[in-house]
């Protein structure tokens, strides 16, 4: 049996759309309303004001996170792939900016982001670690 964890998590496909938007609880609303979403995952600074929402419409997750915490894209695409250093090398080697470096992140995955040319923000991730919404939720919390 192998221990290698699926770079997918369950649930999720290749590519996620990701949106950053002024009145994120509005556009929460809005695609709970038109396109029957339901929320899969939320997280709130202390302060209350939420920093990541991740939604279900149909078979798909949409991420959303406001403009103030995360900034402005043209597009910014969340894409899974098996090997998150390589890909991110082959971006940089293709003329894309560093936005971060791969690092391990409290929900259980690896992440770096780099930026093209039209200034498209490219989320490149992998799995490495199956953690329960509990446990996101504890190490989020513990972060502040």
């Amino acid at each position: 049996m192998s221990d290698k964890v699926n770079p997918i998590p369950k649930g999720f496909h290749t590519l996620q759309a990701v949106i950053n938007v002024e009145n994120i609880d509005e556009v929460i609303d809005f695609v709970k309303k038109v396109f029957d979403a339901t929320e899969k995952e939320r997280f709130n600074m202390p302060d209350g004001s939420t920093i990541h929402v991740e939604v279900n419409i149909g078979d798909s997750v949409l991420i959303l996170g406001p403009v103030e915490r995360h900034g402005s894209y043209p597009a910014k695409i969340f894409v899974y792939v098996a090997d998150v250093d390589a890909t991110y090398a082959k971006a940089l080697a293709a003329g894309a900016e560093s936005v971060s470096e791969p690092e391990e992140q409290f929900f259980g995955q690896t992440v770096a982001r780099a930026k093209d040319s039209s200034g498209n923000l490219w989320v490149i991730a992998t799995q490495t670690e199956i953690v329960s919404s509990e446990e996101m939720q504890k190490r989020f919390k513990s972060m502040f």
